[in-house]
C-alpha cells in the first residue's frame, strides 16, 4: 500500500473554501476522514497497488465524497498541492467543465487527472511533433549524449509557449501555479514502439547541483539549469502495456535514494530486473498507471518547504515507463514545470546517504 505520508495539503489560492457534494459532512482541517469504497466501476484507467490491478484497486480506499474546488484567482507564487491518497477532487476550470482529480500518493505527491487533454489538443500535438521525432538518448556523467537499451523511443522537446493556450491554462489552474510559470515550461513528446521503454530514473536532480549547467545554446529556462518541480505525464492514446511505474513510493527517503542508485542505468543487472518487473507491474508494491488517451498522472520531483521555494529532490519520485508490448505503440507527452535558480532553497538538506536496504524486496510480489 502506498505511503500516505503527512495528510496536510496546500489549500487552493482563493478565499473560497473547497466544498463537498450535497449532504457530505464538513471537512476538518486536520485530516480527510473519508468513508472507504469497496467496489468501483470497471473499465477506467488501470493503476496497480500491490497485487491488485485497475482503477478498482487503486481506489479501494477512495472517498465516496468529492471535494469541490471553486474557481479562484491565479496564484502569484508556486506551491505544492497534493490530494490525499484516494481523495477525489473536482477542480473548477474557467469556461470549461470541471476536471476530476484522484490522489494516488502523498509521499511523493502523485495524482491522476481524468481527461486533462482534449481530443483536439492531442491531434494538434501529434500533428506538430510527429515529423520532428528523433531517437531518444541519455547523458552520461560527462554530459555526452549516448544511446542505450535503458531508454528506447523517439522524441522531440518543444517550448510550452508554442500554442495550446487552453491546455496551459488548465494545467496552471489544476496545479495552482502562476500561468507565466507554466508558459515557461517545456513539453516533450515521445513515441514508444513495440519493445521500447524508459526504465526508472529521476526527472530532476540534487537542488545543490542545479543552476550550474546550461544547454549548448545557453538556455536558462530548461533543465538542468532550472529544476523540474513537477512532471505532468499526458497520454495521447490508450495501450494495454507501457505502464508508468513508481516502484519506490513505499520506502523511506533514505531507502529510496539508496535503491535508486543501485537500480538505475549504472546497475549491474538492473535492465533484466526491470524487464521482469514490467512484465507484470501490478504484482508489486509500487504504483503502476496504465496509459489512457487524454488522461494524465502528475508527480512532484521536489519538496516545497514554503511557497515559492524549490526544496530538495524527493528520492521517491524515481519512476519509469515500462516496455511496450507486441503490436502496440504508446504516444505520450511530458510537461515539465520549471523553477529557476533564484527560487532554489539555498539551505536545503543534502540528499540522504546510503542505508541498509534489501534490493530484492523491490522485485518481490506484494503480499495479499
Amino acid at each position: 500500500m502506498p505511503n500516505r505520508g503527512n495528510k496536510k495539503r496546500s489549500e487552493p489560492p482563493t478565499a473560497a473554501e473547497p466544498t463537498k457534494t450535497a449532504g457530505a459532512p464538513a471537512r476538518t482541517p486536520s485530516g480527510i476522514g473519508y468513508t472507504v469504497l469497496f467496489t468501483l466501476a470497471a473499465g477506467l484507467l488501470s493503476v496497480g497497488y500491490g497485487n491488485k490491478s485497475a482503477f478498482t484497486a487503486a481506489l479501494t480506499r477512495a472517498s465516496d465524497e468529492v471535494t469541490k474546488v471553486p474557481c479562484g484567482a491565479q496564484p502569484t507564487v508556486f506551491d505544492k498541492w497534493v490530494p490525499g491518497a484516494g481523495e477525489q477532487v473536482e477542480v473548477c476550470i474557467e469556461n470549461e467543465p470541471p476536471v476530476k482529480v484522484t490522489g494516488l500518493s502523498e509521499s511523493p505527491g502523485i495524482f491522476h487527472i481524468a481527461q486533462l487533454v482534449k481530443d483536439r489538443e492531442i491531434e494538434r500535438i501529434l500533428k506538430v511533433s510527429t515529423p520532428l521525432l528523433k531517437p531518444s538518448h541519455l547523458k552520461d556523467v560527462t554530459g555526452q549524449e549516448r544511446f542505450t537499451d535503458w531508454r528506447k523511443s523517439t522524441m522531440i522537446t518543444l517550448h510550452a509557449k508554442n500554442g495550446l493556450a487552453t491546455l496551459n491554462k488548465r494545467i496552471a489552474q489544476i496545479l495552482r501555479l502562476p500561468l507565466e510559470m507554466v508558459l515557461n515550461s517545456m513539453i516533450q513528446i515521445q513515441k514508444y514502439d513495440a519493445n521500447d521503454r524508459y526504465f526508472p530514473h529521476y526527472d530532476s536532480r540534487d537542488v545543490h547541483k542545479l543552476g550550474k549547467e546550461r544547454s549548448p545554446s545557453g538556455d536558462t529556462e530548461g533543465f538542468p539549469y532550472s529544476g523540474r518541480l513537477a512532471t505532468v505525464v499526458m497520454y495521447m492514446n490508450t495501450v494495454e502495456s507501457g505502464h508508468t511505474i513508481f516502484p519506490l513510493v513505499n520506502y523511506s527517503a533514505e531507502e529510496a535514494y539508496t535503491l535508486a542508485r543501485k537500480l538505475d542505468v549504472s546497475g549491474d543487472k538492473s535492465l533484466e530486473k526491470w524487464e521482469m518487473y514490467c512484465s507484470e507491474p501490478n504484482r508489486y508494491s509500487g504504483i503502476a498507471v496504465q496509459p489512457k488517451r487524454g488522461d494524465a498522472v502528475v508527480f512532484y520531483n521536489h519538496q516545497v518547504p514554503s511557497p515559492g521555494v524549490l526544496g530538495q529532490m524527493d528520492p521517491r519520485s524515481f519512476h519509469g515507463g515500462c516496455t511496450v508490448g507486441p503490436g502496440e505503440v504508446k504516444l505520450m507527452a511530458n510537461f515539465w514545470i520549471h523553477v529557476r535558480p533564484p527560487d532554489f532553497q539555498k539551505d536545503a538538506p543534502n540528499l540522504p546517504k546510503d542505508v541498509a536496504v534489501n534490493v530484492d524486496k523491490v522485485f518481490s510480489p506484494a503480499k495479499k
